[in-house]
């Protein structure tokens, strides 16, 4: 008797015109269903969000560069793994149209569009 009380708590009866019994899923166990296949998805967007959130960790670590000096051109592959960065968070001077900062190797860099240098600072070690 247990397991008929189970599967009537499960499925509900509903009679046609013809009097023929039909049984149709409840909204409660499609939700189960639906959540059942959600979360396994949901698990791997969070997972991977600290991935990409951190696509070059290697640049906060401070690395000298002697060849980045004022006027020089910094390579095309240094510039491209930099980071972007915000001038009046990490308390820059602003930049003039045309230029950008970035942070390479935990450095602050700041060079023109073509690549060339104007200026390199040291970023702080704790960020």
């Amino acid at each position: 008797m247990k397991l008929k009380g189970a599967i009537a708590s499960l499925c509900r009866v509903s009679y046609n015109d013809f009097g023929e019994a039909g049984i149709q899923v409840p909204g409660v166990l499609m939700k189960t269903i639906r959540v059942a296949l959600a979360l396994p998805l949901l698990a791997i967007a969070l997972t991977s969000m600290p991935v990409m959130a951190q696509d070059h960790p290697e640049n906060h670590t401070y690395k000298q560069h002697s060849e980045w000096k004022t006027g020089s051109k910094i390579q095309q592959e240094d510039w491209n793994r930099g980071d972007k960065v915000d001038y009046r968070q990490n308390h820059l001077r602003r930049p003039p149209a045309g230029h950008e900062w970035r942070q390479i190797d935990g450095n602050y860099v700041m060079a023109k569009q073509d690549g060339t240098i104007v200026s390199v600072r040291q970023a702080p070690h704790d960020r």
